[in-house]
């Protein structure tokens, strides 16, 4: 994980791998809802239901791309 200061605020990056065993489950609020990926300790999305529907669009349009490649493999993020 990294952090970056940037004007107005920290720009925090972080990344995890979604496998096919990997727990995801999701918890709704009145307005937003959040995902915890990895389990207990794992790494949490906040995210708005305009934000979900993006996220939706942009990981199925995602999905289509990758099942084009159906050998290829995901090179591991940098640390």
């Amino acid at each position: 994980m990294s952090y970056a200061m940037i004007k107005g605020g920290t720009d925090v990056r972080a990344w995890a791998r979604i496998r096919d065993d990997t727990a995801i489950e999701w918890e709704t609020g009145p307005d937003e809802v959040e995902f915890t990926i990895g389990g207990r300790h794992g790494l949490e999305l906040l995210v708005t239901a305009a934000g979900l529907r993006n996220l939706v669009a942009t990981g199925s349009a995602a999905l289509a791309a990758l099942e084009t490649f159906p050998n290829a493999t995901t090179p591991d993020p940098p640390a």
